[in-house]
């Protein structure tokens, strides 16, 4: 199903102020392709939100039909794009080095040239937002592209939201970390409540859209209270020492759920099943989709693709703020 939904979009939509693009995933992370210079060559464009530029690595750029804005001392280009059903000349940079990658830039703060900005001031679109519906993601099989769902900008996709509910605007950690959000200092197991272990009041849940994980990242105290919680309700588990959690079967698993505190000072609720957290091994188990960070984070939640498949997820570049909303039952089960 999720297929013909795919073909049906396969060139992009601009629906109600909405431009939606398809999100491909393989080696080098989730992005576009896209067509740009008047020889309209192909390129992947990987999606950047942090630092970055609008920028086209191609070593036969030269040969695509693009002009040069010729600014001292800056690699800066203009050329007709083709992005989904777009056509428009946008600005871009082509960066000074013999490796690198096309960057999608929807960054707050661009190095010179956001592509959502530029779009907002053709007027191609009326808000500086761009949301995520991403459905069929699992990097560990990256190793060929895969069609993973949209991304739309402008404005959500509407029919995408379950009904009677909205996007809800998250309340921000800081600017600083744009993409953190502020939650409770704990959250639940089957209704158990499971200390964050975090040595700040209020815990800080990151949504980092240039690299989605396929785990929950959370602390060694945590996932060690979490599996006393386990123990207490007597589901058997493997544990390795890489920090791997592996069970027999899920049934009997009871929900985890994350409080995100919300701008109107709400709780919004982020509840997984155990057939969301968990995935199916060849043998038969279940791997459990919880690791322990790298290095010295281990302040930090990483909610990873999970939260993807099962909400719609975006940022506001105006207000500086994180949305979440519930996608339609029909979006689910097309995962």
């Amino acid at each position: 199903m999720i297929k013909i939904v795919i073909f049906a979009f396969c060139l992009g939509l601009v629906l109600s102020n909405t431009i939606s693009l398809p999100l491909t995933f393989n080696s080098h992370g989730l992005g576009i392709e896209v067509r740009y210079g008047t020889q309209q060559c192909p390129t992947f464009m990987v999606i950047d939100t942090f630092s970055c530029d609008f920028q086209v690595f191609d070593k036969e750029s030269s040969q695509c039909g693009i002009n040069e804005l010729k600014i001292k001392d800056k690699n800066y280009y203009n050329a007709p794009f083709q992005i989904g059903q777009i056509s428009t000349e946008l600005n871009f940079t082509i960066p000074n080095s013999d490796k690198g990658l096309s960057l999608f830039c929807l960054a707050p703060v661009a190095q010179s040239f956001n592509v959502i900005q530029e779009l907002y001031d053709q007027k191609l679109i009326n808000n500086r937002t761009f949301f995520f519906n991403v459905t069929n993601l699992d990097n560990s099989i990256a190793q060929e592209s895969i069609d993973v769902g949209f991304l739309n900008i402008g404005e959500p996709d509407y029919s995408l939201i379950k009904s009677g509910t909205k996007a809800n605007q998250l309340k921000s950690y800081d600017y600083e970390h744009r993409y953190s959000i502020r939650g409770s200092n704990k959250f639940r197991y089957d209704g158990e409540s499971i200390p964050l272990h975090s040595i700040q009041t209020d815990q800080y849940f990151p949504f980092e859209f240039s690299y989605i994980q396929n785990c929950i990242t959370l602390n060694k105290k945590s996932i060690k209270a979490m599996l006393k919680a386990f123990e207490l309700k007597a589901i058997k588990y493997s544990k390795y020492n890489e920090g791997d959690i592996y069970v027999d079967k899920i049934e009997g698993m009871g929900d985890f759920e994350f409080d995100l505190y919300q701008e109107d000072g709400q709780i919004f609720t982020v509840s997984l099943a155990p057939q969301e957290y968990s995935e199916r091994q060849s043998d038969g188990t279940y791997y459990l989709r919880f690791c322990e960070p790298f290095g010295k984070v281990g302040q930090q939640v990483v909610l990873g693709q999970q939260i993807f498949n099962k909400y719609y997820v975006g940022y506001n570049l105006d207000h500086n703020s994180n949305f979440i909303a519930e996608k339609a039952q029909i979006q689910i089960e097309q995962i």
